[in-house]
């Protein structure tokens, strides 16, 4: 199974009832390093169709801003998910999201992790993801 998906209206500005920033302007500030994006499932009327549906909102775990959606076509496949990992990409003009499931990291990255933050006095974890403490372990030791 794939476990791996893209958001959804990064090219929309949100509604004023999350902020009316524009997803653009969101994801450029997430952009070149990964970072944690909760899932928030709302309904959303199809008016198409004039059908109540399931959608799942991309919220950034640093900003508490909606970034778009998961797409409709992965929705059954991440309905069940609450953390995603997002790595933001520039092409033709156009900021994107491609989303991922967290991947545990390694004993050896954790207890780097651990350190690093002891000797920080930081008592929050990052979320429990390689690519996360990777890119952590590099900027904070290196």
């Amino acid at each position: 199974m794939n476990k791996d998906s893209r958001i959804a209206g990064v090219t929309f500005a949100n509604d004023a009832c999350d902020g009316g920033e524009n997803r653009q302007d969101l994801l450029k500030e997430l952009m070149g390093f990964p970072s944690a994006v909760r899932l928030q499932k709302t309904i959303f009327h199809n008016p198409d169709t004039n059908q109540d549906e399931l959608a799942i909102k991309v919220i950034s775990h640093n900003t508490n801003k909606v970034l778009g959606y998961i797409p409709r076509t992965d929705i059954d496949r991440f309905k069940n998910e609450s953390v995603m990992i997002l790595q933001v990409s520039y092409y033709k003009n156009q900021y994107s999201g491609a989303l991922s499931l967290p991947v545990p990291p390694t004993p050896k990255q954790y207890s780097i992790m651990k350190a690093l933050l002891w000797k920080n006095k930081i008592d929050t974890l990052p979320v429990y993801d390689k690519t996360i403490y990777s890119y952590a372990i590099q900027k904070v030791a290196g």
